[in-house]
């Protein structure tokens, strides 16, 4: 029986209004081949290090491609800024939270992000629909590692048969969370892909677990 549902954050229960920030800094800095690495480079850092902004990752990441141009550092970082400052949830989120928690079921985060996601969740007054957020930064584990899956099975209290995991990317999502047992739904949105079983609405997650743990 179900009794824990897994989010994934960015693009399933929360998007931004400011667009793609990495198409952003493709046009600021141009594409080739070393854009592909640094931007390569500053996510993985970011989603594995406690930086205290994002000025201090481009920082970090601009130090290790020898680029000396502070002002390039504040530039990316604004971009990055305003994609947080532009942060909102899917109309359906809030709605669909509340009635799982309503039905008695744990709730999840597994999110790969950064050290200020915590307290960009709580300003969408979210937070506590959750009984357990594990940001990828925190334990320097990045989906689809399935150790992060495991880290919050065990902070759930719940085994990987007793958990399902909704996202919307295969490879980070659904095959991540298999590695680990859990089994996954996809949220395709756009009805782009052939995977099943997938919604195009988080509301479809009540339709899916109809019924309470308890029940």
């Amino acid at each position: 029986m179900i009794r824990a549902v897994i989010f994934d954050l960015w693009d399933t229960l929360i998007y931004s209004e400011a667009g793609n920030p990495v198409q952003k800094a493709r046009e600021l800095l141009g594409y080739d081949k070393s854009f592909e690495e640094f931007m390569a480079k500053f996510q993985s850092s970011l989603m594995t290090r406690q930086f205290p902004s994002f000025k201090a990752a481009f920082a970090y990441v601009c130090g290790e491609f020898g680029v000396s141009d502070a002002s390039v550092e504040e530039k990316l970082a604004s971009i990055w800024e305003e994609n947080v400052r532009k942060v909102r949830l899917f109309p359906e989120t809030r709605e669909v939270l509340h009635k799982l928690k309503e039905k008695r079921y744990k709730l999840g985060i597994v999110s790969n992000g950064y050290a200020g996601a915590h307290s960009m969740i709580k300003g969408l007054g979210i937070y506590d629909c959750f009984d357990a957020v594990i940001v990828s930064c925190d334990i320097g584990l990045v989906k689809p590692d399935p150790r992060i899956y495991r880290t919050a099975l065990e902070r759930l209290g719940v085994t990987a048969e007793q958990a399902v995991m909704v996202g919307d990317r295969i490879a980070d999502d659904i095959e991540g969370a298999g590695k680990a047992g859990i089994r996954g739904v996809l949220v395709d949105r756009q009805g782009r892909s052939d995977y099943y079983p997938k919604m195009f609405s988080l509301r479809e997650t009540v339709l899916f677990l109809p019924y309470s743990p308890q029940s």
